[in-house]
């Protein structure tokens, strides 16, 4: 599990995006910066036991084995409050992009929130009496968990945070080019414009637009695939990654288009 954190991190570096936040406010910022703090706190508790645990296979005294015990207890706690918190962080990034309607959201929430609500309960079963082979047993209940419910719902959150803003950029534009189209028309319909070319530069743009709602859907459709026993997850992952960066040249083009678009406008209207 300390592996899959530690790389996940680096992926969250190019997700967030870091800005001045106030104490009282709690986002996707503040989010991001708790969860460099506690993987920060996880990474020093986790030197801390394999410390320990080598003082004490060197030399197997009562007191070693009680303050291996002890680091253990500390670094499986702050195991299981480092991925609540890191889920915390995914969540928040998911709710501030602008792609999603509340129904999207709310579908990714409630598997996020079973799973935060999961970790934060577990942290309470590591008692200060526990010997090192309960210790043990119970990290392998969060190893277990992780790997079975948590990842799968961290894969979908990643994919989801980029699809929403990939979707949030189409709209944009969406809008931008309805606009226009409404401006072109009624100054086509009062002499102002000639037609030519835009009737024709309609359809290219539209087929752009189309096609990312078809790179969207099969996106989607990918991505769940992460819960069939049918199909690797991250195979699957990969899979809906590679649909969704195939969005990124049809996003500069539709860009392109519009402002191509904009350009003919304004200089026929000189």
């Amino acid at each position: 599990m300390k592996k899959a954190v530690l790389i996940l991190s680096f992926a969250l570096v190019f997700l967030f995006t870091p800005r001045p936040v106030s104490a009282q406010t709690f986002d996707a910022a503040k989010a991001f910066s708790d969860y460099q703090y506690q993987l920060t706190v996880y990474q020093q508790d986790y030197s801390g036991f394999q410390e320990a645990k080598t003082f004490y296979l060197g030399n197997p005294t009562l007191q070693l084995k009680e303050v291996a015990r002890q680091k253990t207890i500390k670094m499986l706690k702050g195991r299981d409050n480092l991925m609540s918190v890191y889920l915390t962080a995914l969540r928040m990034q998911i709710l501030e992009t602008k792609g999603f309607d509340d129904s999207r959201k709310n579908a990714i929430f409630g598997k996020i929130d079973s799973e935060v609500d999961w970790y934060k309960n577990h942290i309470n079963v590591y008692l200060d009496s526990d010997q090192l082979v309960d210790l043990f047993n119970k990290s392998d209940e969060s190893r277990s968990r992780y790997e079975t419910n948590t990842l799968p719902i961290i894969d979908e959150s990643l994919f989801d945070i980029g699809q929403s803003q990939e979707i949030g950029l189409r709209v944009s534009h969406q809008e931008i080019y309805s606009d226009l189209k409404n401006f072109i028309n009624e100054q086509v319909a009062s002499g102002k414009l000639r037609i030519d070319p835009f009737n024709r530069w309609f359809n290219d743009i539209e087929a752009v637009s189309e096609l990312l709602k078809k790179n969207e859907s099969e996106g989607t459709a990918k991505i769940q695939t992460i819960y069939s026993h049918n199909y690797g997850i991250e195979a699957a992952y990969d899979d809906a990654v590679g649909i969704l960066t195939s969005s990124i040249i049809p996003i500069t083009q539709l860009n392109n288009y519009l402002t191509e678009m904009l350009a003919s406008i304004q200089n026929q209207m000189k």
